[in-house]
C-alpha cells in the first residue's frame, strides 16, 4: 500500500513542497540536491522543470521567477555552457531531451535543437528518444518527426501476453540520469 499521504490533505502536502522547491535552485538557474551545496545537476534541473510546470498547469501556484531561471539555465545546458563532468554523451542526450520537454511544456520551446537532436536519433537511447517525442508533441513540432519517433519505439517495444516494455540495445549504465533497465 502507498501510505504516505494517508490521512493528510494531499493538496497541502503538495504545496508545501512545492514552496520548499526554490530553497534548492542556485544562481546559476539550476538546482542542487541538498540546500547545503552549490553544484547543480543538468538532469535533476530538467526533472525540476518538469515537475514544477506540470504543478502549474493542475493549478497550484508555482513562483514564475523559479521557472525562468530554470528555463535559461537549461538553455545553457543545452549550448553545453553548463559543464557535468561525469555525464557520458547518453546521459547528455537524456537531458537534453528531458530539457526540451520541460521547456515545451513551458511554451519556450526549442525547435531547433528538437531538430539537430533528431537528426541523433539513431544513436539515442530509447530513453532519450521518447522525451524527444514527448517534446515534440508538446511543441506541436515536425509532424513527420513526431510519426518517426513514434514508429521507431513501438518497432523497440518488446510484447508478450500480459505486458509490454523497451530494452535498449546497451545497458549504458546513466544512473545520473536516473535509467535503469529494470
Amino acid at each position: 500500500k502507498f501510505e504516505v499521504l494517508k490521512d493528510k490533505d494531499y493538496k497541502k502536502v503538495v504545496t508545501e513542497i512545492l514552496d520548499e522547491i526554490p530553497l534548492f535552485q542556485r544562481d546559476n538557474g539550476g538546482f542542487a540536491y541538498w540546500k547545503n551545496t552549490t553544484e547543480t545537476w543538468p538532469y535533476l534541473s530538467a526533472f525540476t522543470m518538469y515537475t514544477l510546470v506540470k504543478a502549474k498547469h493542475n493549478g497550484y501556484a508555482v513562483d514564475q521567477r523559479t521557472l525562468d531561471r530554470t528555463a535559461e539555465y537549461l538553455r545553457k545546458v543545452l549550448a553545453r555552457e553548463v559543464d557535468w563532468p561525469w555525464y557520458r554523451w547518453w546521459s547528455w542526450y537524456c537531458t537534453d531531451a528531458l530539457a526540451l520537454y520541460a521547456l515545451a511544456l513551458e511554451g519556450k520551446p526549442d525547435h531547433g535543437y528538437m531538430d539537430r537532436l533528431y537528426a541523433k536519433r539513431d544513436s539515442l537511447p530509447i530513453f532519450s528518444r521518447a522525451y524527444l517525442l514527448k517534446a515534440l508533441v508538446a511543441a506541436r513540432g515536425n509532424p513527420r518527426m513526431i510519426q518517426d519517433l513514434a514508429r521507431d519505439l513501438s518497432n523497440h517495444a518488446k510484447i508478450s501476453q500480459t505486458s509490454a516494455h523497451f530494452e535498449d540495445r546497451d545497458a549504458y549504465g546513466a544512473p545520473w540520469i536516473w535509467d535503469s533497465q529494470t
